[in-house]
């Protein structure tokens, strides 16, 4: 192929790629409760935080917490070193997905 078809199709593919960011972000502007939905399935739950560590820089806990009566662990990034071993915090967790959980702060 010659160096004109190939620029070419590289162009028509990137104004593809835009276009479909455009619609997408059209999308979720003209639709702003969708977004807000996932957030209104979420519960709160209190989590305890059994542990701390750095990783690149970032501080992590390490947290224990209840979404659907089974008990879960995972790490969530800490909040300008206000958090320590043996806090409680409140956690906001799917009941449909009770591994995805995020910090409320």
């Amino acid at each position: 192929m010659d160096k004109a078809l190939i620029k070419t199709l590289i162009a028509l593919t990137g104004a593809v790629i835009i276009v479909i960011f455009i619609y997408g972000y059209a999308e979720i502007k003209s639709n702003p409760e969708s977004n807000s939905r996932i957030f209104e399935s979420l519960v709160e739950k209190k989590a305890f935080v059994t542990g701390a560590e750095t990783i690149m820089g970032q501080k992590w806990l390490t947290i224990e917490y209840s979404c659907d009566g089974i008990s879960y662990k995972t790490k969530i990034k800490a909040l300008a070193n206000q958090d320590i071993h043996g806090d409680t915090i409140i956690v906001l967790c799917n009941p449909d997905n009770p591994k995805e959980v995020y910090r409320k702060e």
